[in-house]
């Protein structure tokens, strides 16, 4: 089975700094998402070292996976290093960045099977060439509304607090990763983006331009989408393509 990822991040219409991060690693099979959240300086710093610390461990204990760890281990140890070290950053280390966070959706793909693991309202799909499901789970006020509309009568006018997310890396000390795994399966497809991206393009014309369009194409054709959605936010688009 072979793979091939690309992605791109932009800084979108309306805001002056890009706090978003990506990362694409073909040979290792690793691809990242992360979205920074604390002010000016804050998020962008939280994003990037989140990404630096699951390329860090996921790099140096790879070899060892099935012999002395497995990808779920892997991306536990590098989910709490992460949140660990930015929290340790903000709250002691340079206490101007105190509060600073960033969702972090990783995929990492391993003997035919993909592992993807999220905090936050950052999200990965996966699309089989017919059909869209979205993978994670949105750490958000929102989506816990949405939720529990299920059970009561709660219309999408109701819902309130739309940026607020309930579980981030870095904000606390401790934070516990959703973990998916699945085999994979010639011709499927895994994208993964920030809110950027979702607050402004629907699922179904996502499913339309992964139906249409080359894999290499998409995260260019994505943040277009998205700034002619508003661009309200930046924007990051990453797809893998199995073959």
């Amino acid at each position: 089975m072979s793979f091939e990822g690309w992605g791109k991040t932009d800084v979108g219409l309306k805001r002056s700094e890009n706090q978003d991060n990506i990362y694409v690693n073909n040979d290792l099979g690793l691809y990242i998402v992360a979205d920074g959240m604390g002010g000016h300086v804050g998020g962008e710093i939280a994003s990037q070292l989140a990404i630096d610390t699951v390329v860090e461990i996921i790099s140096a204990k790879f070899s060892k996976l099935n012999n002395m760890f497995t990808p779920i281990d892997l991306f536990r140890e590098a989910y709490i290093q992460a949140t660990s070290r930015i929290f340790k950053m903000g709250n002691e280390d340079k206490l101007e960045l105190r509060g600073m966070g960033t969702t972090l959706v990783v995929t990492l793909i391993y003997n035919n099977s993909f592992y993807t693991g999220n905090v936050g309202d950052s999200r990965a799909y996966y699309f089989n060439g017919r059909n869209l499901w979205q993978l994670t789970e949105d750490h958000s006020l929102v989506y816990e509304q949405l939720k529990m509309s299920k059970f009561r009568n709660i219309n999408e006018e109701q819902l309130v607090g739309k940026n607020i997310i309930t579980r981030s890396v870095g904000f606390e000390p401790y934070i516990q990763v959703d973990i998916v795994q699945k085999e994979i399966v010639a011709g499927d497809c895994i994208f993964m983006c920030s809110d950027g991206v979702t607050g402004m393009v629907t699922d179904t014309a996502l499913l339309d331009l992964f139906s249409k369009t080359e894999g290499a194409q998409i995260p260019e054709k994505c943040i277009k989408l998205a700034c002619e959605g508003g661009g309200d936010d930046n924007i990051s688009a990453l797809y893998i393509k199995f073959t």
